[in-house]
């Protein structure tokens, strides 16, 4: 009788103990935001920046949450300026055949947003070249400029 007591007095702790392990663990899959138009979700989305679409791929070996959005070439500047002050993007420069960011002599070239996850989002524009557009004055013989928002879900 006493074993049998001893028992069913267990169970409920086993019982707790395989509920806490299973909580820990869904908790482990979804431990980040859903694939999406991230600076729509934080309200932070400038005006004229398309969203295009968002997927689970690989940077570095790293898997990350990638949102892709394009602005004309005639307001790419308008968005630039709001992605340098909103998030500390360093401001396009035309190298070789695109235009990217650069480092800056801290070494930062991405834009950054609290995600209220464990990573912040980066974000960085750019586009490819455009024959005889050398000058940000001709931006708008661009036909697009592509942003991307990336959501790293692992340590480097």
């Amino acid at each position: 009788m006493t074993i049998s007591l001893k028992i069913q007095r267990k169970q409920p702790i086993v019982f707790l103990l395989v509920l806490f392990c299973a909580m820990l663990v869904s908790a482990e899959i979804v431990a980040h935001p859903p694939c999406d138009d991230f600076l729509k979700l934080h309200d932070k989305k400038p005006k004229y920046l398309e969203f295009i679409q968002c997927k689970k791929t690989q940077n570095a070996q790293i898997p990350v949450l990638q949102a892709k959005y394009r602005v004309k070439g005639k307001y790419a500047s308008e968005v630039e300026k709001y992605l340098i002050n909103m998030f500390g993007m360093q401001p396009l420069r035309k190298i070789c055949c695109i235009w990217e960011t650069v480092p800056n002599l801290e070494g930062k070239r991405y834009g950054s947003l609290k995600s209220g996850w464990k990573f912040n989002y980066s974000i960085d524009m750019g586009a490819e070249d455009q024959p005889g557009v050398n000058r940000r004055e001709d931006w708008s013989k661009i036909k697009n400029f592509f942003v991307t928002v990336e959501l790293d879900l692992e340590s480097p």
